[in-house]
C-alpha cells in the first residue's frame, strides 16, 4: 500500500524512524523520510510490507497516512490527482476516480 506523510502536520521529530527500528531485529530502519513529494505530501522511501505499520502509531501527530483509497482522495483534495496518478509508483496502485 502507498504510504504518505503530510509535512504540513510532521514536526521531523523522527520518533516514526525510532519506532521502525525498535520493531525490527537487526536495528535497521525501513522507513526513509526522502523520497517524491506531491503538495505538501512526502511519499517515503519505505518497505511498505509491514501488516500493522508501528511508524504509524508511533507518529505524535497523526501525520503518517497509508492506503490507496485516502491517498487518491487527498490528491483530489490538494488538486494533484493527475500528477499523482500519473506517476508510475502510484498508478499502479491507485485506481482513477469518476
Amino acid at each position: 500500500k502507498s504510504m504518505v506523510i503530510d509535512m504540513d502536520r510532521c514536526t521531523r521529530c523522527d520518533e516514526c524512524v525510532r519506532a521502525c527500528i525498535d520493531t525490527h531485529a537487526d536495528g535497521r530502519s525501513r522507513l526513509f523520510l526522502d523520497g517524491p513529494r506531491f503538495d505538501r505530501f512526502l511519499v517515503p522511501t519505505t518497505c511498505r510490507s509491514c501488516l500493522d505499520p508501528v511508524c504509524m502509531v508511533g507518529c505524535p501527530v497523526g501525520a503518517i497516512h497509508r492506503g490507496d483509497a485516502w491517498l487518491a482522495e487527498r490528491a483530489l483534495h490538494v488538486g494533484d490527482r493527475q500528477q499523482v496518478l500519473g506517476a508510475d509508483f502510484i498508478s499502479s496502485k491507485v485506481s482513477p476516480l469518476g
